[in-house]
Protein backbone atom coordinates (compact mmCIF):
# COMPACT_ATOMS: atom_id res chain seq x y z
CA UNK A 1 0.00 0.00 0.00
CA UNK A 2 1.26 3.46 -0.91
CA UNK A 3 0.46 5.03 2.47
CA UNK A 4 2.54 2.43 4.24
CA UNK A 5 5.45 2.94 1.82
CA UNK A 6 5.32 6.71 2.37
CA UNK A 7 5.52 6.35 6.14
CA UNK A 8 8.18 3.64 6.04
CA UNK A 9 10.34 5.80 3.75
CA UNK A 10 9.98 8.74 6.16
CA UNK A 11 10.96 6.64 9.17
CA UNK A 12 13.94 5.13 7.37
CA UNK A 13 15.09 8.58 6.18
CA UNK A 14 15.05 9.87 9.76
CA UNK A 15 16.41 6.63 11.27
CA UNK A 16 13.26 5.90 13.29
CA UNK A 17 13.60 2.21 14.14
CA UNK A 18 11.80 1.64 17.44
CA UNK A 19 8.34 2.49 18.81
CA UNK A 20 9.68 4.96 21.39
CA UNK A 21 11.28 6.97 18.54
CA UNK A 22 7.94 7.71 16.83
CA UNK A 23 7.43 11.43 17.42
CA UNK A 24 4.52 12.73 15.39
CA UNK A 25 4.93 16.26 16.74
CA UNK A 26 8.37 16.31 15.12
CA UNK A 27 6.94 14.79 11.93
CA UNK A 28 4.42 17.66 11.80
CA UNK A 29 7.06 20.27 12.61
CA UNK A 30 9.21 19.08 9.71
CA UNK A 31 6.20 19.70 7.45
CA UNK A 32 5.72 23.23 8.82
CA UNK A 33 2.64 22.25 10.84
CA UNK A 34 2.14 23.51 14.39
CA UNK A 35 0.51 21.11 16.85
CA UNK A 36 -1.57 22.77 19.56
CA UNK A 37 -3.17 20.96 22.47
CA UNK A 38 -6.26 22.59 23.93
CA UNK A 39 -9.58 21.52 25.48
CA UNK A 40 -11.59 21.23 22.26
CA UNK A 41 -12.22 18.57 19.60
CA UNK A 42 -9.37 17.66 17.24
CA UNK A 43 -9.13 19.75 14.09
CA UNK A 44 -6.82 20.02 11.09
CA UNK A 45 -6.01 23.26 9.31
CA UNK A 46 -3.47 24.09 6.64
CA UNK A 47 -0.72 25.08 9.08
CA UNK A 48 -2.09 23.93 12.43
CA UNK A 49 -3.47 20.79 14.04
CA UNK A 50 -5.47 21.07 17.25
CA UNK A 51 -5.49 18.06 19.57
CA UNK A 52 -7.91 17.65 22.48
CA UNK A 53 -5.75 17.85 25.62
CA UNK A 54 -8.59 16.40 27.72
CA UNK A 55 -7.94 13.01 26.16
CA UNK A 56 -5.42 10.46 27.51
CA UNK A 57 -1.95 10.60 25.89
CA UNK A 58 -2.61 7.50 23.78
CA UNK A 59 -5.79 8.98 22.36
CA UNK A 60 -4.00 12.27 21.67
CA UNK A 61 -1.37 10.38 19.65
CA UNK A 62 -4.12 8.68 17.66
CA UNK A 63 -5.85 12.03 17.02
CA UNK A 64 -2.58 13.59 15.90
CA UNK A 65 -1.84 10.70 13.53
CA UNK A 66 -5.34 10.94 12.08
CA UNK A 67 -5.24 14.71 11.58
CA UNK A 68 -1.69 14.55 10.22
CA UNK A 69 -2.95 11.99 7.71
CA UNK A 70 -5.61 14.45 6.55
CA UNK A 71 -3.02 17.19 6.19
CA UNK A 72 -0.56 15.03 4.22
CA UNK A 73 -3.00 13.08 2.05
CA UNK A 74 -5.87 15.48 1.38
CA UNK A 75 -6.87 18.98 0.44
CA UNK A 76 -10.18 20.79 0.51
CA UNK A 77 -12.90 21.01 3.11
CA UNK A 78 -14.66 17.80 4.07
CA UNK A 79 -18.05 19.42 4.82
CA UNK A 80 -18.21 20.46 1.15
CA UNK A 81 -17.55 16.94 -0.13
CA UNK A 82 -19.79 14.13 -1.23
CA UNK A 83 -20.32 11.72 1.71
CA UNK A 84 -18.78 8.81 -0.22
CA UNK A 85 -15.63 10.78 -0.95
CA UNK A 86 -15.49 11.92 2.67
CA UNK A 87 -15.76 8.27 3.71
CA UNK A 88 -12.84 7.37 1.44
CA UNK A 89 -10.75 10.13 3.02
CA UNK A 90 -11.59 8.90 6.51
CA UNK A 91 -10.52 5.37 5.58
CA UNK A 92 -7.25 6.68 4.16
CA UNK A 93 -6.51 8.65 7.32
CA UNK A 94 -7.42 5.65 9.47
CA UNK A 95 -4.80 3.64 7.58
CA UNK A 96 -2.30 6.48 7.79
CA UNK A 97 -2.71 6.59 11.57
CA UNK A 98 -2.28 2.84 11.89
CA UNK A 99 0.89 2.76 9.79
CA UNK A 100 2.30 5.93 11.36
CA UNK A 101 1.79 4.81 14.96
CA UNK A 102 2.40 1.08 14.49
CA UNK A 103 4.59 0.60 11.41
CA UNK A 104 4.60 -2.92 10.00
CA UNK A 105 8.40 -3.16 10.07
CA UNK A 106 8.29 -2.55 13.84
CA UNK A 107 5.18 -4.63 14.52
CA UNK A 108 6.02 -7.79 12.57
CA UNK A 109 8.91 -8.97 14.78
CA UNK A 110 6.76 -8.54 17.90
CA UNK A 111 3.65 -10.40 16.78
CA UNK A 112 3.04 -13.90 18.04
CA UNK A 113 0.74 -16.26 16.18
CA UNK A 114 -0.39 -17.96 19.38
CA UNK A 115 -4.17 -17.32 19.50
CA UNK A 116 -4.62 -17.99 23.22
CA UNK A 117 -2.37 -15.02 24.02
CA UNK A 118 -4.04 -12.58 21.63
CA UNK A 119 -5.65 -10.35 24.30
CA UNK A 120 -2.47 -10.18 26.34
CA UNK A 121 -0.39 -9.50 23.23
CA UNK A 122 -2.77 -6.75 22.18
CA UNK A 123 -2.48 -5.00 25.56
CA UNK A 124 1.30 -5.43 25.60
CA UNK A 125 1.74 -4.01 22.09
CA UNK A 126 -0.62 -1.13 22.87
CA UNK A 127 1.64 -0.15 25.76
CA UNK A 128 4.81 -0.42 23.65
CA UNK A 129 3.41 1.75 20.85
CA UNK A 130 1.54 4.13 23.21
CA UNK A 131 -1.88 3.61 21.61
CA UNK A 132 -5.22 2.48 22.99
CA UNK A 133 -6.12 -1.18 23.24
CA UNK A 134 -8.92 -0.66 20.69
CA UNK A 135 -6.54 0.95 18.21
CA UNK A 136 -4.02 -1.89 18.60
CA UNK A 137 -6.72 -4.48 18.11
CA UNK A 138 -7.70 -2.82 14.83
CA UNK A 139 -4.04 -2.60 13.80
CA UNK A 140 -3.46 -6.28 14.52
CA UNK A 141 -6.55 -7.17 12.49
CA UNK A 142 -5.17 -5.11 9.60
CA UNK A 143 -1.76 -6.73 10.00
CA UNK A 144 -3.24 -10.22 9.95
CA UNK A 145 -5.48 -9.55 6.95
CA UNK A 146 -2.62 -7.96 5.01
CA UNK A 147 -0.28 -10.84 5.77
CA UNK A 148 -2.91 -13.37 4.68
CA UNK A 149 -3.26 -11.55 1.38
CA UNK A 150 0.52 -11.41 0.87
CA UNK A 151 0.89 -15.14 1.57
CA UNK A 152 -1.75 -16.27 -0.94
Amino acid sequence: MEIEKLITAYYRAYNVRYPHEIQLDLFAERLGITVVRMPRPALCGSKRIVIDCRQPPEKQREQLAHELGHRILHSGRQPDMDPLFRGLQEEQTRLFAMYALVPTFMLAPLVSDTPQYYEHQCAYLASIFCVTYKFMRQRLNLFESTNLVRCQ
